[in-house]
């Protein structure tokens, strides 16, 4: 897992296959031959759980089934479980150093209400997760504008 650069303008990623498509290009990237996916969430294109904390229902989800995840640099964050999410707190943070990164998840590995507008528009309102920290912030700490400027993306390697 690594962090993308931060954007200048804002959650306008053209959907979620946009998002991919930044954490394919991004120069950050540690492995450049491996394909990597946003560790985000839009209605009925990406979903980690239907239900809170289970797993099911899961939409081209990121994240697989009892795999170990890990930064670029090598440092263990978390195991998923049998149902392919995470359970906090973590073993480390997504990063070592503060940062907001889109989700639009609610803590509880559910879609939240607000992604963007499917991660298509800068008018509306995102969930958003905390870098740095180990407890379901990490995925979910808030609601901010979509056009706010220096949020990343979690980039996940498939």
């Amino acid at each position: 897992m690594f962090l993308s650069s931060p954007f200048p303008g804002g959650a306008t990623f053209i959907g979620i296959s946009g998002a991919d498509s930044v954490c394919n290009n991004e120069p950050a990237r540690p492995i450049l031959i491996a394909t990597y996916k946003a560790f985000i969430v839009s209605s009925t294109v990406r979903r980690a759980s239907v239900t809170a904390g289970v797993g099911d229902g899961q939409i081209d989800w990121v994240l697989q089934p009892s795999t170990v995840y890990t930064r670029a640099d090598g440092t263990l964050i978390a195991q998923t479980n049998s149902n392919s999410i995470f359970t906090f707190p973590l073993a480390a943070s997504f990063s070592p150093s503060p940062g907001v990164i889109w989700t639009g998840l609610a803590g509880n590995w559910t879609n939240g209400a607000a992604d963007c507008s499917g991660w298509t528009g800068t008018a509306t309102t995102a969930l958003i997760g905390n870098a740095n920290v180990t407890s379901n912030a990490s995925i979910s700490a808030a609601g901010n504008n979509c056009n706010t400027a220096g949020y990343m993306l979690l980039c996940v390697e498939q």
